[in-house]
């Protein structure tokens, strides 16, 4: 993989938090809508919709838990201490270079080489590992759950 397509793959964290936040705030307007269309139509079909609402975006949100997770695993195949410490502030805190450079008493010029030498020596994986998918389905029930907790404290 070459080193944009690394960087890629390794925005990719913010992109699925970020895609993540807006499918929970989606999950909770549906499941609020359908309830008062319910309400209001008496229509029975109604539980139907929010079942098939929740369905889906569940499924959204767990696959950016699983995009998430991918990258948190190929940051761990860096070097204890600054690289990936340098990889975190980057990807996952979603800092600038120049804000990483400041935080770890480096030059520009000298992260910048660090930095893609730590790309290269990253191993990313083309695919989502099998023996990670449970995991993940807990972390996904774990999610429902929140939402529902989330959801209950503001009414």
């Amino acid at each position: 993989m070459d080193l944009k397509k690394q960087i890629a793959y390794l925005n990719g964290y913010q992109d699925a938090e970020r895609e993540g936040e807006r499918t929970k705030q989606e999950f909770l307007f549906w499941k609020r809508r359908i309830q008062e269309i319910a309400e209001e139509t008496g229509n029975p079909q109604a539980a139907q919709w929010e079942a098939y609402y929740c369905k889906m975006l569940q499924g959204r949100y767990r696959k950016c838990l699983q995009a998430r997770l991918l990258v948190e695993k190929a940051i761990l195949q860096a070097s204890p201490g600054r690289e990936r410490t340098l990889l975190r502030m980057r990807y996952i805190d979603g800092l600038s270079m120049e804000a990483c450079a400041e935080r770890l008493g480096l030059c520009d010029r000298h992260l910048q080489r660090v930095h893609k030498q730590i790309l290269e020596s990253l191993q990313l994986p083309e695919f989502f590992p099998v023996q990670d998918r449970d995991f993940v389905d807990r972390m996904a029930c774990l999610a429902g759950f929140l939402c529902q907790k989330e959801e209950l404290e503001a009414a």
